[in-house]
């Protein structure tokens, strides 16, 4: 069996290529082409068994190839395929005769059932044309049999006897062939008839199965009959007869018939005209078959087919909006298109209020859109559930929610709604006419009404009356009811986790800054200057951003990373956090040298008071000895309280740590003084190396630890499990110190590492710690010092120099400033200004 031949007509070349490659593999020799004129093109070389045709092309569209393939009445099954979807496109098409009708996109597999379908079908229009075709040619053989038998018998018209016999043979085999053809009529179940022409055609001959399918007692009754009378409309059967007389055949034409009681149908019609040796139709041959059981399910599976895909499309679209208010739209949006209504409301129910609260409210009519993402907010009052503790059954959408019932209001000022005064109230107030309503309860998962849905004015389609709402569309409207209820659940479900999951991290944060009460409020400030930079970025039309955008996904894996940007500080310890000098361990050591040069005063006045006693125990007192004396004492305690200030000053940050003031803390810390009979150094081993750091306040060991924090953070970030769209948040979040020239850590990353994400929180994090003035270890620093600072950080390929100029050049270091800063820190104008 050879291929069934496919014709693609599509001006989409990816699609036209994609349906062709399809169909190939699924056994079908599919063959494409762009336009229309391309497309009648091959249907005039060739046969084509199905076209599948967009509507939309340039040039020739695809109504007009429709109109080629019935006006040629080629043996072609169209199904549409159209991108641009409407009410009319779909019944303009099935009226020219489209085996189906589909919207764009759709399932190829769900099209190659389709297709498999109008093959079927046109197999077996086939069939019955060549069974029609064999029944035809029996016939005209038998014709020609008598003429020729005729001739025979003129032409030997002296050979009486001879003329005789054969003309007896003939009517014998004439008789034999009527029998049989009777008998094969008589059997078939499609009738088969013969009639004269003319407008005042008569039946000549008919089988019983049209008979009965006209619902008359017998064939002469039915004989008896003008054939205009079986026709729903006379007229119809002058067009039918004037097409088969100019074309001499007509096949598979519908025709609206009509019985004995005057119940209608449908019938397919093939005839043929039947000539005679000098070209006039003698009459008229055909077979009917009555299709109205099969024209009623192919439409009813259509519509079935259609609602289906309609529906399995909403429910995707709404499982795919997690936005609740976007959501909450689409569901009025969707119902409303579903049943073609005039206005629609969508009501969440609030359990602990005992109310219903507007929060989609729709109307075509008063031109009103508010709430969802229309950004007007809805001023109605709340529908409550009781008044006055009794239920509140006036409003149909407080009775649908306390009952779960579906309500279907014919005419609200009809005897059937009087007990729903509500709707007339609202249409006193808001000059709108309500007529129909269907209202219908929102159920979740576990059968809870969270919702309900209400629908106003069903407008029909084609004369754009106001008519109640069918059977058919409640059940479509529940179906989509429960699919909006199911989503809006997820949905809810999935912002409330996700509430939750941004509150628990905000709440670490905030332990962390709680953790030291000279950091409060780093993370939420590192958290708002790197978001208004990450605007910036997506701000920026000329510079080096441009063309570049951080969508919403990412926008949101950029604040959670700053979030979590220091939780490895849950495992530094805070005495290393909240160090504030030098010698600040769980407190400042610094008083222990204090109370230290405290005694080696104390001991340096001893030893003098006692050099002074032996002096003036002596017989002779020299008085000038005594006055030496008291001069050394003055000049020692001097000394010795220089040399304290000095270890204070270098127990702070403001100044680093040169060598000369190394040597000269190394000689304090040599020197000696008798404690208990023992010799013991001004300054500790572990004084002097705390001391001596360089920068900072911090040693080796600490800034360690300290750095430490990265690693963590890093380390704890991995052990979560993120969702896909916050994959990255460990990545970003644990390589905030890591430097373009690869000297950071935890890591040692280098700038075609380090993605941008990183790169903002690198710069934000330093920029934050600059010009913070809550830092014990140093006094609040100036924006100009902190900007010079970073500017040195950008020239030694530490931190991003675009992101950088895009901090400075944006004026977004001085939004930071105006909101965080002390103003006596602010020492540059504003940039805007």
């Amino acid at each position: 069996m050879s291929l069934s031949e496919i014709l693609i007509v599509d001006d989409d070349t990816n699609f036209r290529e994609l349906l062709e490659e399809f169909l190939n593999k699924q056994g079908f020799h599919a063959s494409a082409v762009s336009g229309g004129e391309d497309a009648v093109e091959q249907l005039s070389k060739r046969k084509i068994d199905v076209a599948l045709l967009d509507l939309m092309m340039p040039g020739m569209d695809g109504y007009e190839v429709m109109d080629f393939i019935n006006d040629q009445e080629l043996e072609t099954n169209v199904i549409v395929m159209t991108g641009h979807a409407s009410t009319q496109s779909a019944v303009t098409s099935l009226r020219k005769g489209v085996y189906d009708f589909l919207d764009k996109p759709f399932d190829l597999e769900v099209l190659s059932t389709i297709i498999q379908g109008a093959i079927g079908k046109k197999r077996s229009k086939d069939e019955k044309k060549q069974a029609k075709a064999e029944l035809v040619k029996a016939y005209n053989e038998m014709e020609a049999e008598i003429r020729d038998q005729t001739v025979e018998l003129t032409r030997k018209h002296n050979q009486l006897d001879l003329e005789i016999k054969n003309r007896n043979r003939v009517e014998a085999a004439f008789r034999d062939s009527e029998t049989k053809y009777k008998s094969l009529t008589d059997n078939l179940n499609v009738g088969v008839y013969r009639n004269t022409v003319g407008a005042k055609g008569r039946f000549i001959e008919v089988n019983p199965a049209i008979v009965q399918m006209f619902g008359y007692e017998s064939r002469d009754e039915f004989i008896a009959l003008n054939v205009s009378e079986l026709y729903e409309d006379p007229s119809q059967r002058l067009k039918f007869s004037a097409g088969l007389a100019k074309k001499g055949f007509a096949k598979n034409i519908e025709l609206r018939l009509k019985r004995k009681d005057a119940t209608r149908f449908i019938g397919a019609v093939s005839a043929v005209a039947v000539k005679d040796e000098h070209g006039d139709i003698q009459y008229y041959d055909g077979i009917i078959e009555d299709i109205t059981e099969r024209k009623l399910a192919d439409e009813a599976l259509i519509r079935s087919e259609r609602w289906y895909r309609t529906l399995t499309q909403i429910g995707l679209s709404l499982s795919a909006e997690k936005d609740t208010k976007k959501l909450l739209e689409r569901i009025v949006i969707e119902a409303r298109s579903l049943t073609n209504a005039d206005a629609g409301t969508l009501y969440l129910l609030d359990k602990e209020n005992q109310e219903l609260i507007f929060e989609i409210v729709q109307n075509d009519s008063m031109q009103v859109k508010m709430g969802g993402t229309s950004d007007v907010d809805i001023e109605l009052p709340n529908v409550p559930l009781f008044i006055n503790g009794e239920p509140n059954h006036a409003n149909v959408s407080s009775k649908v929610a306390l009952t779960g019932e579906t309500i279907n209001v014919r005419d609200v000022y009809g005897t059937e709604s009087e007990q729903f005064p509500g709707p007339r109230k609202y249409d006193v107030i808001s000059g709108y006419h309500t007529q129909s309503m269907l209202v219908m309860p929102l159920k979740n998962h576990e059968n809870e009404i969270i919702g309900v849905l209400q629908l106003l004015n069903a407008i029909h389609r084609r004369t754009a009356d106001t008519i109640p709402f069918s059977e058919e569309y409640v059940d479509l409207v529940s179906a989509l009811a429960s699919q909006a209820a199911v989503a809006l659940t997820n949905a809810q479900l999935i912002e409330n986790l996700n509430n939750l999951f941004y509150a628990f991290i905000r709440s670490i944060a905030t332990a962390i800054d709680e953790k030291s009460p000279y950091t409060g409020g780093h993370i939420n400030r590192v958290v708002q200057l790197s978001m208004m930079l990450a605007e910036k970025i997506n701000e920026d039309e000329t510079g080096p951003y441009k063309g570049f955008h951080f969508t919403r996904e990412e926008m949101e894996e950029l604040r959670l990373s700053a979030w979590m940007h220091d939780v490895g500080k849950v495992t530094t310890p805070e005495n290393i956090i909240n160090k504030s000098s030098k010698l600040e361990t769980i407190f400042d050591r610094v008083n222990l040298v204090e109370t230290r040069f405290a005694l080696i005063a104390s001991e340096i006045v001893n030893a003098h008071l006692d050099a002074k006693l032996k002096l003036l125990q002596k017989e002779q007192v020299d008085l000038s000895k005594l006055g030496l004396a008291d001069q050394s004492l003055s000049e020692d305690l001097t000394v010795l309280l220089q040399e304290l200030e000095f270890i204070k000053e270098c127990n702070g940050t403001d100044q680093p740590m040169t060598e000369e003031r190394l040597s000269r803390l190394r000689s304090i810390g040599k020197k000696e003084y008798t404690f208990q009979n023992a010799k013991q150094p001004y300054l500790t081993e572990d004084e002097i190396k705390n001391l001596s750091i360089r920068y900072g306040n911090l040693t080796d060991e600490e800034s360690m630890v300290v750095e430490n924090h990265a690693n963590m953070t890093l380390k704890i970030l991995k052990q979560l499990s993120f969702p896909l769209k916050l994959a990255r948040v460990p990545e970003f979040a644990g390589g905030h110190h890591e430097k373009l020239d690869g000297s950071g850590y935890p890591l040692g990353l280098t700038e075609k590492e380090l993605p941008i994400q990183t790169r903002i929180l690198a710069i934000v994090d330093i920029f934050e710690a600059l010009t913070a003035r809550d830092r014990p270890y140093r006094k609040p620093m100036k924006l100009s010092e902190a900007t010079k600072i970073i500017r040195f950080m950008k020239e030694n390929h530490k931190i991003d120099p675009d992101l950088f100029d895009l901090l400075i050049g944006s004026g977004a270091y001085f939004e930071y400033a105006l909101k965080e800063m002390d103003p006596r820190q602010i020492d540059l104008p504003n940039p805007v200004s």
